[in-house]
């Protein structure tokens, strides 16, 4: 029923596309229909958000469309709850699990416009269909700005490119923590950032607890600052962090000419 009301114009809002079955495979700009979605420079600046390329080097050109793609599904849960009609699409958290893709076709016409204005190289994808697929699965992995999807890319960037740390004993486990927080800095130059122990436990195949050793153990070597200590778990609170980029206790990752780390 909420599908089907929201295939009708609403006022103040969006005019949805979906009947148009044809306009999906039309991507030329000059071309497509003037949505009213986003903003002026609205798109560009996910784009510009998602995009490591200028401190990592072209090589890492497909993170740069992988974060694009889950920008654009973290922006969009945003914008739907302050939208007339809308509102409900905030509460679906996995498409595919929930069985909600009636529901979530209402943003197809959100997602084409995306795909149009910024083309389809900056996603990677051959086609809107492609992309659609994407934005469904990204939309089920958003949980909070900087949260899961986040802590994974920087762990990717650090397997990659890996930092090393000025300590003899120093492990394969505690440079990826090193990296994962080096990188995790670099997406998020001037806040801070934070290291949950559960997930990153599973992306490193070890246990929370020994996660918070090797996280304490950079903190003591000064390449971790702690920001905020406070640790509650009932109430959802993590101790917070900054990389510390002028520590002598670590040496960053071989970048490309031109780039730079600040």
């Amino acid at each position: 029923m909420e599908a089907e009301k929201r295939r009708a114009p609403l006022a103040g809002s969006p005019q949805s596309n979906s009947d148009d079955a044809g306009i999906y495979h039309n991507t030329e700009p000059a071309q497509a229909p003037r949505w009213k979605w986003f903003a002026d420079g609205e798109l560009e600046e996910l784009r510009d958000r998602s995009c490591v390329t200028g401190v990592l080097g072209a090589d890492l050109r497909e993170w740069d469309q992988r974060r694009l793609c889950w920008f654009l599904a973290q922006h969009m849960q945003g914008k739907v709850v302050t939208m007339a009609g809308f509102e409900d699409l905030a509460g679906i958290g996995d498409p595919f699990l929930e069985a909600r893709m009636e529901d979530m076709d209402a943003l197809k016409p959100a997602v084409l416009e995306a795909y149009v204005r910024l083309g389809a190289e900056a996603f990677g994808k051959n086609s809107f269909e492609e992309l659609w697929l994407a934005f469904l699965d990204a939309w089920g992995k958003v949980q909070i700005p900087g949260g899961d999807e986040a802590l994974r890319v920087a762990f990717e960037h650090a397997q990659l490119r890996p930092v090393n740390l000025d300590l003899e004993a120093a492990t394969d486990q505690l440079r990826a923590v090193a990296g994962t927080a080096y990188y995790l800095q670099l997406a998020r130059p001037d806040e801070e950032i934070w290291l949950p122990r559960k997930q990153l436990g599973v992306l490193l195949r070890c246990s929370p607890a020994w996660v918070g050793t090797l996280v304490d153990i950079l903190r003591r070597m000064g390449v971790l600052l702690p920001v905020n200590a406070t640790y509650r778990y009932r109430e959802g609170l993590c101790k917070t962090y900054r990389f510390n980029l002028s520590s002598p206790r670590y040496t960053p990752p071989v970048l490309h000419d031109g780039a730079t780390v600040h």
